[in-house]
């Protein structure tokens, strides 16, 4: 066979391939709940909530279902306003209110260690703007235009 014949059987196997399997967001679809769906799509799906990380189930009459990065509860049934049938929970807060001692999945830090991080700092004492290596990192201004202001590590 020759090798011009070969990339053209190639190319037509991958398309082939390529036609029967569903895309990410139509595999990620399916296994969103349906009264979800449309809400994480136009969120911004994977990049903003995480992947699917849990079946929905029920709490306290409402169906909530876990993402990497938040919680999506159906309070349809009580929302006056349709912009509120879907609200969004926070869970990496939670966590670092509700389980500080709880370690975070697969490292040696804790959500109390993270809650830590996210707490503004004052400026090291010879920082005059932009960024500032520091022994823990670099220290970054929570300023707009980096001037000296508390900010992280």
């Amino acid at each position: 066979m020759g090798n011009r014949r070969r990339v053209t059987l190639f190319v037509v196997l991958a398309l082939v391939v390529r036609s029967v399997t569903p895309s990410a967001q139509a595999a990620q679809t399916a296994l969103v709940d349906p009264r979800f769906s449309r809400y994480y799509w136009r969120s911004g799906g994977a990049q903003v909530l995480g992947m699917l990380e849990s079946a929905p189930f029920t709490i306290n009459g409402r169906v909530v279902q876990y993402f990497e990065k938040a919680r999506l509860e159906d309070h349809g049934a009580g929302a006056t306003d349709p912009r509120w049938a879907i609200m969004y929970g926070r869970v990496v807060a939670e966590l670092m209110a509700a389980a500080p001692t709880t370690l975070i999945g697969g490292t040696d830090r804790t959500y109390g260690d993270l809650a830590a991080l996210a707490t503004p700092q004052p400026p090291p004492n010879s920082f005059v703007g932009g960024t500032l290596r520091v022994a823990d990192g670099v220290f970054v201004s929570m300023s707009s235009d980096l001037n000296p202001a508390p900010g992280f590590v």
